[in-house]
């Protein structure tokens, strides 16, 4: 085999795991994309955030449920009688 057929048969080698490389390159790049728009889809700023909606626009879920709302109970409260000594000015 003379050293121009090894060259050609050498080249031959290389082009094909070469085509390989650029095929995955083009993967990568593809999932690279897919990825960043995922990570905005799940972690960037969304529009939903920013609206200014009236809270009297929206509908009262109990509401439409036929439920009323428990008033809230009031907390049991101490009276506590006892006098206190002034604190001393020096603070000892």
């Amino acid at each position: 085999m003379s050293s121009a057929q090894t060259a050609v048969a050498l080249s031959q080698n290389i082009s094909l795991p070469r085509a390989e490389y650029d095929a995955l390159q083009a993967q990568v790049q593809t999932l690279q994309t897919q990825l960043n728009w995922f990570k905005r889809q799940l972690f960037g700023a969304k529009s939903e955030k920013r609206l200014e909606i009236d809270p009297a626009l929206q509908a009262d879920l109990l509401a439409a449920l036929g439920e009323d709302l428990p008033a809230p109970a009031k907390p049991e409260t101490e009276k506590i009688t006892y006098e206190r000594r002034k604190s001393r000015a020096d603070n000892t």
